[in-house]
């Protein structure tokens, strides 16, 4: 979805915006940590690295699915 705003005038200063507000958050404000990712196998096989398998069916049991 990032991808589809540059290009534009707009898309880049939104996509700025968004950008900014991710960095205030995670490292200014330290309220939390964003994990962008390209692709949901990705992502899978990411939190497979740092989880249980039986944690991550947890998760996308009560997270994903719903």
């Amino acid at each position: 979805m990032f991808s589809q705003l540059k290009g534009t005038e707009e898309g880049e200063v939104l996509l700025k915006s968004i950008l900014n507000w991710m960095v205030a958050n995670t490292k200014e404000k330290g309220r939390f940590h964003i994990v962008l990712t390209s692709s949901d196998s990705f992502f899978f096989n990411w939190i497979v690295d740092n989880l249980s398998k039986k944690e991550v069916e947890e998760y996308f049991e009560k997270h994903v699915l719903p």
